[in-house]
């Protein structure tokens, strides 16, 4: 039996081929917006703690990038700066950076984390870091805790900044 067009009332329904129906193009689509729905699904609730590990490690190299930026500067122009923590935040710290000596003299810089926490890993905010330009040495040495916004949601990261003035991230503290 050959098949014939769907026309007039026929039409939207499935089309014999054979002795077998097919489906419709309307059933077909439905069938594949269920799939992509549940596919779409477990990509977010999977991918969750990945997203979360990559702001931290996003942030952690923000951070180091541009306190090795300022200290870049500082050697070049020969003058140094006092890095001094406040809380922002539960569980955050702002760090203010003011140039002692040089061009900028003075002036000062602001760095505010935005996605994860950063805090140093003892707590006390009140200690200032001083960083001379001249030795390229920080004193005292710090070690700051990067921890998501949400707590778990994954793994802490950590800045080290030695007194010989180099920053690095680190999955361990020591």
């Amino acid at each position: 039996m050959d098949s014939v067009p769907c026309r007039g009332k026929d039409r939207g329904r499935a089309e014999k081929i054979g002795n077998k129906k097919a489906f419709s193009l309307i059933e077909l689509l439905v069938v594949m917006l269920i799939m992509g729905a549940i596919a779409g699904a477990s990509c977010l609730v999977f991918a969750d703690g990945k997203d979360s590990d990559r702001t931290v490690r996003e942030e952690a190299d923000k951070f180091s990038l541009w306190l090795t930026e300022m200290m870049s500067m500082a050697q070049m122009e020969e003058c140094g700066f006092k890095l001094s923590m406040s809380q922002k935040s539960t569980g955050n710290a702002s760090f203010r950076l003011t140039w002692q000596g040089g061009p900028r003299h003075g002036s000062t810089e602001v760095y505010e984390s935005s996605k994860a926490r950063i805090f140093p890993q003892n707590g006390n905010l009140s200690t200032a870091r001083i960083f001379d330009g001249e030795w390229g040495s920080m004193t005292p040495a710090v070690t700051l805790d990067v921890k998501p916004t949400s707590p778990g949601s994954a793994k802490t990261l950590y800045i080290v900044v030695s007194g010989a003035g180099c920053v690095s991230v680190r999955d361990k503290a020591n």
